[in-house]
């Protein structure tokens, strides 16, 4: 229940449209891969922001949490 609680509170923290907003004010052209690495609650953020960043760019976006990431051969 934690996690379901956690994912709808992330979704209404932000509106699309300001999530929209900041993706926008970043050049993704020179940008392929996108990394998000966090462990409990900023894992959960990470999975939503993974979501976001690939519905507004053309990145990869990967989540990791710390001990796989240090271990991931990128």
């Amino acid at each position: 229940d934690y996690i379901y609680d956690s994912i709808a509170i992330d979704r209404n923290v932000f509106t699309n449209k300001q999530i929209e907003n900041v993706v926008n004010q970043i050049d993704f052209s020179n940008i392929k891969r996108v990394i998000f690495v966090g462990s409990g609650s900023s894992d959960n953020a990470a999975v939503i922001a993974k979501y976001d960043f690939e519905k507004y760019t053309d990145c990869e976006v990967m989540t990791y949490t710390p001990e796989i990431f240090v271990e991931t051969k990128l």
